[in-house]
This record gives structure tokens, sequence and C-alpha cells, in this order.
């Protein structure tokens, strides 16, 4: 009887373990962009609505590495819950701007994007070994997401990001392996943020598919 009672407790003391570790491993600061607060006085929640507890306030360009899926709304992060219209990945871009361009990213088809010089994927300089290493990196992301090797195409593409974070392809590569792994409101939630400041006809066409569940 003492063992049963003993090989019951156990159980759940794993089960809870189990679920923590769960938590934790679903955060992991790896393999994802850094957002920054854009509110002066930002609230960080014990659930992902408004009305829920407030856990603590942030300052404006607070920095969040750690975070997991898009709740409502509300991004899961270490802190707590923090509502997605107060993050960017630009940590000067101000709420008003932030505000204005999100609206025009989801107005309908009618909406005529601004003209802009088109982002060249390559280099035009002369060949050199960091630019055929950066090529090189490119091809095995390309690679990778034909294989379906969601989670190597993210990693090579955030490689290419640390080299050149206006880089439109790794961009697309990295929204577009998070999307397909089920991640979907946590890709929109980066393309569209990346949009806010950078403009691109490509990837702002990549996210009215993931909002139209297209892809």
């Amino acid at each position: 009887m003492r063992f049963a009672i003993m090989c019951v407790v156990l159980g759940i003391v794993m089960i809870i373990f189990g679920a923590n570790m769960g938590d934790t491993d679903a955060m992991k600061p790896s393999n994802k962009p850094c957002f920054y607060t854009q509110a002066t006085v930002l609230n960080v929640r014990q659930s992902p609505n408004k009305e829920s507890q407030i856990l603590q306030t942030l300052p404006r360009g607070k920095q969040i590495c750690v975070y997991g899926e898009v709740e409502n709304g509300f991004l899961h992060t270490e802190l707590g819950y923090i509502a997605v219209q107060y993050l960017s990945l630009n940590p000067t871009l101000k709420p008003a701007m932030q505000h204005n361009i999100k609206s025009q990213l989801h107005r309908d088809s009618t909406y005529t994007k601004p003209t802009q010089p088109k982002m060249l994927l390559t280099s035009t300089a002369k060949a050199s070994k960091h630019n055929v290493e950066f090529q090189s990196i490119l091809r095995q992301a390309r690679m990778a997401m034909e294989a379906q090797n969601y989670m190597q195409a993210k990693n090579l593409a955030l490689q290419i990001n640390a080299k050149n974070p206006k880089n439109i392809e790794s961009w697309e590569i990295f929204t577009k392996a998070l999307y397909l792994e089920g991640n979907k409101q946590e890709a929109m939630l980066i393309l569209e943020n990346f949009l806010l400041k950078h403009h691109n006809d490509v990837l702002f066409r990549l996210l009215e598919q993931m909002q139209g569940d297209k892809i």
C-alpha cells in the first residue's frame, strides 16, 4: 500500500515537472529575433487579455528575446503576456508611426503600396570570401526549405540576418519556415514588424498569404 502511494505521488510530481519543462522549452531564446517594447509604460499581464492581472510594467525599448506563442493578441514571454501591438523588431520605432503603418498593412487589396527601389538580394561588388560565404549560407537555407528541414532553414536564415539584417530573402525563409512549423501567429507577427520599417512587395504578399492561410 505504501509503495502504491509513493508511485502515485511520484507520478504526479513527474507530470508537473514535465509540464513546466515544456513551457520552458517553448520559450528558449535561440532561433528567434528579439522584439522591443514601444509603449512608454507597457503592462505585462498574467493571462492573454487586457482585464488580466498586471504582473509588472516595462519601459520603452525593453528587449524581449525569450517568448513563445501568440495568444489572443498577446505574446507569451518569460515575464508574462504582452500585447503584440506594442512590440516591434525595430528598437526606435515610435508607437504613432507603428499604428499608422499597421493600418496600411491591413487595408484591403485596393491599397496602393508606395513605390520604392527594389532591394538586391546579392551584392554587385566584386566577389570576396565574405560574399562567397554569405551566398553559400543562402543556398543552404533554400535547400533546407526544399527538403522541409525548417529548423535548419531558420538557423541559416538567422545567420544571414546577422550579416545583413535587411536581406529580404532571409526574412522570407525564416518566417515561412516558422509558419510551416505551425507557429503561424508568431511568423505573421515577426513579418509584420519587419514590414513596419522595411516595406517590400515580396514580403507584403507573403504576409497576405499567411493571413489568408494560403501557404
